[in-house]
């Protein structure tokens, strides 16, 4: 009786044994198959979208990566573009961006959400009270006059200069504006740069001909020279009231290449 018992419980033991082998080897067989399947399987797009924007109707919705870049939605028609009902939508995968900001522009301005995280397969709604940031354009130009004057204190005949934008003076001036009455002939001077706003960024530039009148203008991030059309301060000048020249337009820094180079006006050489 006791072997009988004990063969019974060795064949048990040996049948589990090799239940259990013939799983692990079933186990071993499947998994890089599964693995290569799971690999293949796309990620689900994030959907993000809104339905409060009626008074946007027609207008578009960028979409931008984490780093900034705009994501081409050039294959979908209504993609990013807000309805007659105020409804728009934006389908973003894992793979294009992890995070998104989204940006409304129509004629009035553009505004923009913060960086939302992009996950798989989620539907996120996203009202217009998201879009909180205001972006501004800066203007393509903007209209200066330089200004210059005989100092009131400093040694006679030294020059200071500024420039003026809407009649105000730019506040505080460049830490080199003047011109001493023993600087060279015909050799073009610069002051340091002037932070005109809206990222536009200038310096003025002077000149001392034989005469000794002196000719100014301004040049725009170090590379475009623009003169303008009053731009000369005579010899015979012996108050200290501030003069000002033309009107001009100065672009952003690098956009233009319409100026006048310093090589046009005749008596003055060389590079500030």
């Amino acid at each position: 009786m006791h072997q009988t018992l004990l063969d019974r419980s060795v064949g048990r033991w040996l049948i589990s044994a090799a239940l259990l082998a013939g799983l692990a080897t079933l186990i071993v067989m499947l998994a890089p198959g599964a693995a290569a399947q799971g690999q293949g399987t796309p990620q689900p797009p994030h959907w993000f979208w809104g339905e409060d924007a009626d008074s946007y109707a027609g207008s578009t919705v960028q979409a931008f990566d984490q780093n900034g870049n705009e994501l081409d939605v050039s294959g979908d028609e209504g993609r990013g573009v807000v309805d007659s009902n105020g409804g728009w939508y934006h389908s973003i995968l894992r793979t294009e961006a992890t995070r998104v900001s989204f940006r409304l522009t129509n004629s009035s301005g553009s505004r923009e959400t913060a960086l939302l995280d992009v996950t798989s397969g989620n539907f996120q709604e996203v009202p217009i009270s998201e879009f909180t940031r205001t972006i501004t354009t800066a203007p393509e130009t903007k209209s200066i006059r330089v200004i210059a004057r005989l100092h009131p204190t400093r040694e006679s005949r030294t020059l200071e200069f500024n420039i003026r934008i809407d009649g105000v003076d730019v506040d505080p001036p460049p830490r080199q504006r003047f011109l001493t009455p023993d600087l060279r002939y015909n050799r073009w001077l610069q002051s340091s740069v002037i932070d005109a706003g809206d990222g536009f960024e200038v310096r003025v530039i002077a000149c001392k001909q034989d005469d000794d009148d002196v000719i100014f203008g301004v040049r725009v991030a170090g590379q475009d020279d623009i003169i303008p059309s009053a731009r000369r301060l005579p010899v015979t000048i012996t108050h200290n009231r501030w003069l000002q020249s033309s009107e001009i337009d100065i672009p952003q820094p690098g956009t233009s290449t319409n100026v006048v180079r310093l090589s046009a006006d005749p008596g003055c050489t060389g590079s500030p």
